[in-house]
């Protein structure tokens, strides 16, 4: 997906490039008020700023979560991913294989 975002950038210095923002020492909870699973690991800066980055070109965002049991992980720490699609993407649909032909 990164790379078919890449290439399709509309700015072409920026064309098969993708912007990388990276946070250490995450500790979100794995459970929110309401028992709601957390869904959204980037704060409202981070977002801010991939947005920004976002325009002509995917942000990668990999976000490093402590995961302690305290915060109901398994305690193990992880790697979060996030992409931001570029605000100028043309909507695309993907398939790794093309559909048999039915032939009834």
């Amino acid at each position: 997906m990164l790379e078919h975002l890449s290439k399709q950038s509309k700015d072409e210095k920026l064309r098969n490039q993708v912007f990388l923002i990276t946070a250490s020492d995450r500790d979100v909870v794995r459970v929110r008020e309401g028992g709601r699973f957390s869904n959204a690991p980037d704060t409202k800066q981070q977002e801010n700023r991939a947005r920004e980055k976002a325009k002509s070109v995917p942000v990668l965002m990999l976000l490093r979560q402590k995961g302690s049991e305290e915060k109901g992980w398994r305690g193990l720490s992880f790697w979060w991913p996030v992409v931001v699609v570029p605000r100028d993407a043309v909507t695309s649909v993907f398939a790794a294989e093309a559909p048999e032909e039915d032939h009834t």
